[in-house]
C-alpha cells in the first residue's frame, strides 16, 4: 500500500508539472502573438483567394541585376518575374489598367521605331509589347511620344500623348495631340491641332501665336471623350514662352474641342458618371463639372490619384500620403473619413507608401504597410486590406502576406 501511494503521488505531481508547462507555453505563445511585432496570424478564414498583384522589383535580388516587374499571388509564396520593362520610376502614376490589359509609360529606352508606351495582357504577362512610333507623311516633320501616362480602352486600344515636331532643331514650334492606337489593325487616330481652340479663347498672352496639348490626360469612363491639358504659347524675340493653360474636352467621334476650365492644372480622372473631372487646378484638388466648368473644392492639397484609386461605380476616390494615412473622398461632398492612419497601424508595418487599390467590388482597399514610416525608402512590407464600411480609421486591418524590400517600389496594382 505504501508503495502504491508513493506511485500515485509521483504520478499526480508529474501530471501537475506537465500541465503547468503546457499553460506556460500557451501563455508565452499568446504573449508573442499579441506583441504586435508580426501582424500575420494563422486565421485565413476571411482572407481572399485568387488575387494577384503587379509589383516592382529592385535589381540585385532574387531575380537578377536589373530592375523590373513581378506578379505576386495573394499567398505571397509565389513571385513570378515578368520583365525588365517597368513604368517610369516604377510608379502607378504612369500606368493604366482596364479589361485585363496593362499599358504604361516605360522607363526603358525604346528601340528605333518604337515609342515609350508599353503594354501587356494579364493572361500573358511576360509578353510585353511596345507601341510603334507613328510615321509622318511629311519628311520635314516627325512624331515624338513623351513618357506620359497612357489610357486603355475596354477593346484594347491605347491612347497616348504625341507631339508633331519640325526637323529643324532650332524651331520651337510643336503641336501636341492625343493619339489612339489600335494594336489589332496597327492604325492611329489623332485629335485635331489645338491652334484654333487656343486662339479663340478670351485669355491671350501678349504674344500668343498658337497652342498645343500636353501633360496628363484622362479617358472618360464611357470612352466617348478625353479630358486633356491645353496651353497657348509664342516666341518673343527668339524666346519661347507659355501663356494661359486650359482643361479641354475632346469628343473622340466629332473631333470637337470644348473648354472646361482655365488655370494651372494636373488631370487625375473622369468620374464614373462622366460629368466631372477631378484635377489639381491652381494647386488644389477640385471636381470640375465638364459641361458648366463649375468647380467644387475637395482638398487643399496637391496629390495625384493614380490607377486603382478612383471608383468605376460612383464619385468616390482616395488619396494616400507618406507615413500618414489614406483619406476617402466623394466628388460632391469632399472628404468623407480616413480608412487608415499610420499611427494606429500594427507595429512594425506602419509606413504607408504608394499604390493602394480599390477591391474589384470597391468595398475595401488593399494597401502596403512598410517598416519605414518616415521616408518610405525600400523596406519589407505587409499587404493589408481594410473595409470601407467602418466610417473611421481601422487599427486592425486584415493582413495578407509580407514581401521583402526588393519588391518595395511605387508599383503596386491589383489585378482582378
Amino acid at each position: 500500500m505504501k508503495a502504491s501511494s508513493e506511485v500515485f503521488i509521483w504520478i499526480k505531481r508529474y501530471t501537475q508539472i506537465v500541465l503547468s508547462l503546457l499553460v506556460f507555453i500557451a501563455l508565452m505563445g499568446g504573449s508573442c502573438q499579441d506583441s504586435g511585432t508580426d501582424p500575420i496570424d494563422d486565421d485565413n478564414n476571411n482572407k481572399p483567394t485568387g488575387i494577384k498583384f503587379l509589383v516592382g522589383y529592385r535589381g540585385g535580388g532574387d531575380h537578377g541585376a536589373e530592375d523590373g516587374m513581378c506578379l505576386v499571388s495573394n499567398s505571397g509564396q509565389t513571385v513570378q518575374f515578368l520583365s525588365t520593362y517597368r513604368p517610369m520610376y516604377s510608379n502607378n502614376e504612369y500606368v493604366s489598367y482596364k479589361n485585363k490589359r496593362i499599358a504604361f509609360a516605360t522607363w526603358n529606352t525604346p528601340e528605333e521605331g518604337q515609342t515609350f508606351i508599353a503594354y501587356f495582357d494579364v493572361a500573358d504577362p511576360t509578353n510585353v509589347k511596345i507601341v510603334p512610333n507613328p510615321v509622318s507623311d511629311d519628311k520635314d516633320y516627325y512624331w515624338s511620344v513623351p513618357q506620359v501616362r497612357p489610357q486603355v480602352f475596354s477593346d484594347g486600344r491605347i491612347a497616348f500623348l504625341a507631339f508633331y515636331l519640325t526637323t529643324n532643331p532650332w524651331d520651337d514650334w510643336h503641336s501636341g495631340h492625343i493619339c489612339i492606337y489600335n494594336p489589332k489593325t496597327n492604325e492611329y487616330k489623332f485629335s485635331p491641332a489645338a491652334h484654333d481652340f487656343i486662339l479663340n479663347q478670351p485669355e491671350q498672352g501678349y504674344d500668343t501665336e498658337t497652342g498645343s496639348l500636353g501633360g496628363d490626360f484622362a479617358l472618360s469612363q464611357d470612352e466617348q471623350f478625353v479630358i486633356a491639358r491645353a496651353y497657348g504659347y509664342g516666341v518673343d524675340m527668339g524666346s519661347f514662352h507659355t501663356d494661359y493653360k486650359f482643361i479641354v474636352k475632346w469628343d473622340i467621334h466629332t473631333d470637337a474641342y470644348q473648354r472646361v476650365a482655365e488655370g494651372e492644372n494636373q488631370i487625375c480622372f473622369v468620374s464614373a458618371d462622366n460629368q466631372s473631372v477631378i484635377a489639381n487646378i491652381n494647386y488644389k484638388k477640385n471636381a470640375i463639372d465638364i459641361n458648366t466648368g463649375n468647380m467644387t473644392l475637395l482638398d487643399e492639397y496637391y496629390d495625384n490619384i493614380a490607377c486603382g484609386m478612383y471608383s468605376e461605380k460612383d464619385g468616390k476616390f482616395f488619396k494616400q500620403w507618406r507615413g500618414g494615412g489614406i483619406a476617402l473622398f466623394d466628388k460632391s461632398s469632399g472628404w468623407l473619413f480616413n480608412p487608415v492612419l499610420g499611427d494606429s497601424m500594427p507595429y512594425p508595418y506602419r509606413g504607408l507608401g504608394t499604390g493602394s487599390q480599390f477591391s474589384p467590388d470597391e468595398t475595401k482597399i488593399y494597401f502596403k504597410g512598410t517598416l519605414d514610416y518616415n521616408t518610405n525608402y525600400a523596406s519589407d512590407y505587409c499587404v493589408y486590406s481594410t473595409p470601407l464600411t467602418l466610417g473611421y480609421p481601422n487599427s486592425k486591418p486584415d493582413s495578407l502576406f509580407i514581401l521583402t524590400a526588393q519588391y518595395d517600389t511605387g508599383l503596386f496594382i491589383l489585378l482582378d
